[in-house]
């Protein structure tokens, strides 16, 4: 059943801290952007020596690793518990295939593979297939690393197409960037299984509603009766 899930970008350790517990309770996964400040032309908190740390309950996170080593950035992780999935760009500048694949081992946690709005799958075939990933996350605006932005829907439905044919074997789709409650009933017709929220759950005067009316509204759509309103 399709579910959006929360996002965290921010830049301290406070900030990170609140949206977590605002979300615990209220969804099972938390999508964390790390960004290296090289990869995209920002830094994200994201330290996961505090986080394993941290004793509290919290959702399972989700690893978006917009960073040039994804595989070294990783194993840092490795002493974070509940890691529920790793998203490793294609685009990275380069990375050790088999270290990301033991490492997601490790943390038992499954292996997605990240796309950028304008990338051609089909060259990176021969080095992600062997990867098995489980799935992969497109992203729907350019300048990646920077919420609140509008979605380009033709690149991002030819990018899922592409996808789909460059990798057959793993057609699980999370959609992420310019994501909003107005472009969702598209997402989920055009496949996406997930769709990444930040500005439009953590801007609103209540996040935790918007959080869940915005999920009622997927289990809405996955009945096949719209989205209210």
């Amino acid at each position: 059943m399709p579910r959006v899930i929360p996002s965290i970008l921010v830049d301290s350790p406070a900030v990170f801290h609140e949206r977590l517990a605002l979300c615990t309770g209220h969804t099972d996964v938390v999508h964390i952007d790390v960004c290296d400040g090289s990869f995209v032309p920002r830094t994200s908190w994201a330290d996961p020596a505090i986080l394993a740390s941290w004793t509290e309950p919290r959702p399972r996170l989700e690893l978006h690793l917009m960073v040039d080593r994804p595989d070294l950035v990783l194993e840092s992780w490795s002493g974070v518990r509940d890691v529920a999935r790793v998203i490793v760009h294609a685009e990275a500048t380069t990375f050790d295939s088999a270290r990301i694949v033991a490492a997601c081992k490790q943390l038992n946690a499954e292996l997605f593979i990240g796309w950028r709005l304008l990338t051609n799958p089909a060259p990176y075939a021969a080095v992600i297939a062997p990867m098995s990933p489980a799935g992969h996350l497109v992203m729907g605006i350019e300048n990646i690393g920077f919420s609140g932005q509008r979605m380009h829907l033709p690149e991002l439905a030819s990018l899922m197409t592409q996808v789909r044919t460059a990798f057959p074997q793993s057609q699980r789709f999370i959609v992420d960037g310019g994501v909003h409650e107005t472009n969702t009933e598209h997402l989920v017709a055009l496949g996406a299984d997930e769709l990444v929220m930040a500005s439009e759950i953590f801007s609103a005067a209540d996040p935790v509603g918007t959080l869940e009316r915005l999920n009622q509204n997927m289990m809405s759509l996955s009945s096949g009766g719209g989205v209210d309103g």
